[in-house]
């Protein structure tokens, strides 16, 4: 007889306050089993979901680029019951703090799960025992900010260590319409809208914020204007037309000051607000793998920065040891042509940035490679590479742009055109020099990323508790209240001319 595994992995859906196992199916239990034995640094696996119910007020397309982003747990149940499993010890974790009632806890549990852990899709169908309920009013709750706007990389840098803070409750939201969204918005004391400003618009979010008196910001770290000219973002983003949008908030803020300086002239109160580590990705460094490995990251339109030094420089390492490149599938396409017999693996797109780190740090590369962006947005960038190679536990060997300012081998980075990836490898594989370089980069990025009292900056921009949406909005409650207050809100922005 075959024991039991220490640790089993157990298929999960709600019950009552908490949750019960279920068998799975055969074909499910195989896939669970193998996935768990490949997976061991894996607590979470989720299974394909047989179909979910059509709602005309949610599912659809956008819902179904929601449900590939592990990160908009944080605002809606995507995971239907019977698609579930985790390690025992995960789940026990998880539930050592009680969960909400209802449809809510069953929300709050796989966030728990899937912020904690690494997460493997199975390839397999879970049985239908219920579909996830449409996010459009499960747990709405007041709450000091609500964070909207796709939940990826340029969101997590900037606001994911606000879940950690104690003296602030932050919610996020990815858009969706705004009849599902009325009431999350008028819940909050202040909403920080991130980068798409034109959907905001369009959607009738920033009327609707307006016409309630919820206080809001609008947050990017991307100029848009610069990448309009370039066509990689819509016509919207001009300045006449930015200026008047923006008209209503209470503040501008710019992931860095070159940023800032620039959208000065489109809103009086223009401020920086830079990157803050999270705390949920500390944790243990990961151990050297059997060969040197460089992970390429970053944007497509960084691909083009391969060609020439970088590639020479690569094909310089390859000589000398055996080599492993773990790149985006753009740069996976680029490279392995051109390093023949270079272990290069591509890695698939993952919107959550948390899963994304997790993702690639099981590879454990050494360096991370930033090649320069075939772009005029460039300048006003954050050093992103630096921070993504702090949690990956790498050396990031980057590329002269002007938000690596300031950074050299003294804040353990170093630059491509200074035969950088030569010499941070002879330094990333010996151990004593690894360790240095980790502790020289940690330092560096705890110095220049710390929270700095942001929470109390948001709370100085919030509406009073007294004046939340139970005061101001008691209609909001329920679903048709919120179907009028939109209605009337998509009225309001049809009579006023588009800026």
């Amino acid at each position: 007889m075959t024991p039991a595994p220490a640790d089993p992995v157990l298929l999960i859906a709600p019950e009552g306050a908490g949750v019960r196992a279920i068998e799975p199916s055969p074909e499910a239990r195989t896939a669970i089993d193998a996935a768990a034995d490949a997976n061991g640094d894996a607590d979470i696996f989720l299974l394909r979901p047989s179909g979910a119910r059509a709602d005309p007020a949610w599912r659809g397309r956008r819902c179904r680029s929601h449900e590939r982003n592990l990160e908009s747990l944080r605002f809606a149940c995507l995971v239907p019951p019977g698609a579930l499993a985790a390690r025992r010890t995960a789940l026990e974790a998880a539930l050592a703090e009680p969960l909400p009632p209802r449809a809510e806890g069953w929300r709050e549990l796989t966030r728990r799960l899937c912020a904690a852990s690494r997460v493997v899709r199975v390839a397999a169908t879970a049985a239908a025992l219920g579909d996830a309920p449409c996010p459009a009013f499960a747990g709405v709750q007041p709450s000091d900010v609500l964070v909207m706007g796709q939940i990826e990389v340029s969101t997590s840098l900037y606001f994911d260590f606000l879940e950690a803070a104690p003296d602030i409750a932050v919610r996020f939201r990815a858009l969706t319409r705004l009849e599902v969204d009325a009431p999350h918005l008028a819940a909050a004391r202040l909403v920080v809208l991130t980068r798409t400003l034109h959907r905001f618009w369009d959607e009738g979010v920033i009327a609707f914020l307006e016409a309630a008196g919820v206080p809001w910001v609008w947050f990017t770290d991307d100029n848009f204007q610069v990448l309009a000219a370039e066509r990689g973002a819509p016509g919207f983003f001009s300045g006449p037309r930015m200026r008047r949008t923006l008209a209503g908030a209470a503040e501008v803020w710019a992931s860095t000051p070159a940023l800032a300086a620039a959208l000065a002239p489109l809103h009086p109160r223009v401020k920086v607000w830079g990157p803050v580590l999270d705390p949920l990705l500390a944790g243990a460094q990961p151990a050297p793998s059997d060969r040197l490995t460089i992970a390429a990251p970053g944007g497509d339109f960084r691909v083009a920065g391969l060609a020439e030094g970088p590639i020479q420089a690569l094909r310089g390492l390859a000589a000398a040891a055996q080599l492993r490149i773990v790149a985006t599938a753009a740069a996976a396409a680029a490279l392995a042509p051109e390093l023949p017999g270079v272990e290069v693996i591509a890695m698939p797109m993952e919107r959550s940035f948390r899963q994304f780190l997790r993702q690639w740090r099981r590879h454990a590369p050494d360096l991370v490679l930033h090649p320069a962006g075939a772009t005029a947005n460039a300048p006003y960038k954050c050093p992103t590479a630096a921070i993504v190679a702090g949690y990956l536990g790498a050396v990031p060997v980057v590329a002269g742009e002007p938000a690596y300012e300031g950074w050299g081998a003294p804040e353990g980075v170093f630059r491509l055109e200074e035969h950088g990836l030569a010499a941070a490898a002879a330094l990333a594989r010996d151990p004593a020099g690894r360790t240095d370089l980790r502790a020289r980069l940690g330092i560096a990025l705890a110095a220049r990323f710390g929270d700095g009292g942001r929470s109390a900056w948001m709370m100085s921009l919030g509406r009073d508790a007294r004046h939340s949406s139970r005061a101001v909005l008691p209609a909001l409650g329920g679903r048709r209240a919120a179907l009028r207050i939109a209605a009337v809100t998509r009225r309001m922005r049809d009579v006023v001319a588009r800026p």
